[in-house]
């Protein structure tokens, strides 16, 4: 890991504009790369990956019209017959020098697994969905169909912008994927996400998709083999972390934040550790929280020595 910040933001330059701005910052907290570029609509833009080599930048049609925001109406509505792009730039390259290639039209994603090169093949992985998975986005857009989808592998080839993308699906529809962060914008061999078992699904739902997340799923993509855990009902998983162990040989750990309904509206919260590459056993401990976080949230892990370095720098 370089120690650098690598960030972009949608609608840069107003409300229902096209305009990203991605942004380099150097482990100093210098501002190194600025650069502003237009895509072909105003998407919203709640994620985009980073390789060794390069920055790609997903636009899925849930789109942000100036008129339309004037009148009154919702910020965003999904075209589900709109074309999607996925815009590829050199990740310290400028903005004359990034490519766009066509998608399949209406579908949506909110985050990514992870990329990584392969010669001039690049291979995306991230929480595909037929469409925007986002109850009210669905509804302010007129849009009445299952929920449905799946962790995706999409395979662009530089070399060849006329080939399009190449999709592999992998695995059932679910949501927050991650992978070591060692792992970040490199191959990879494995990754974990969040899923539904149906079978043990609770009837009080919570997070931004009206439904419990109750399953977690590890992906070893050498041969795509799924292997999985679930609970429930009354369970919801939040985000895991990965988190090193001192082993070289031993896979990591996973960390995760787990609601469990208490009644309709209250819920009580866990932290549950899981050997990482072991998922199918189940949490090896539980420890209660004394607090309760957001529902269905995000998480993020530091190590101590990160954080104490800072306190020194500081």
């Amino acid at each position: 890991m370089t120690g650098e910040l690598f960030l972009f933001g949608y609608e840069a330059a107003g409300l229902a504009t096209p305009t990203i701005a991605y942004c380099i910052v150097s482990p100093e907290g210098e501002l190194v790369s600025e650069q502003w570029f237009d895509a072909p609509y105003c998407s919203m833009m709640h994620d985009f990956a980073i390789t060794q080599d390069h920055a790609i930048f997903m636009v899925y049609p849930t789109k942000a019209d100036l008129d339309r925001l004037r009148a009154g109406g919702p910020h965003w509505v999904h075209d589900q017959e709109g074309e999607s792009f996925i815009g590829v730039m050199p990740r310290y390259g400028r903005a004359e020098d990034i490519q766009w290639f066509s998608g399949p039209p209406g579908v949506h994603s909110y985050h990514v697994m992870n990329a990584y090169s392969e010669g001039t093949r690049i291979h995306l992985d991230q929480a595909m969905a037929v469409t925007n998975l986002i109850p009210f986005i669905a509804k302010d857009s007129g849009i009445d169909m299952p929920v449905d989808g799946g962790l995706t592998r999409w395979t662009i080839d530089l070399a060849d912008p006329a080939a399009g993308i190449v999709e592999t699906k992998v695995g059932p529809f679910g949501e927050m994927p991650i992978v070591a962060p060692g792992d970040l914008g490199r191959a990879y061999s494995r990754g974990w996400y969040l899923s539904v078992d149906p079978t043990k699904l609770t009837l009080v739902a919570n997070g931004p998709v009206g439904v419990l997340f109750n399953s977690l799923i590890r992906v070893d993509w050498r041969d795509n083999s799924l292997t999985r855990f679930s609970d429930g009902p009354g369970i919801g998983f939040n985000e895991p972390v990965h988190v090193a162990a001192n082993d070289p040989a031993h896979g990591g750990w996973l960390l995760m934040m787990v609601d469990r309904v208490i009644a309709e509206g209250h819920f009580a919260q866990e932290l549950w550790v899981i050997e990482a590459d072991r998922v199918e056993a189940g949490p090896i401990a539980k420890v209660f929280m004394p607090f309760v976080t957001c529902e269905q949230v995000h998480g993020n892990w530091v190590p101590r020595a990160l954080l104490d370095a800072a306190k020194m720098d500081a």
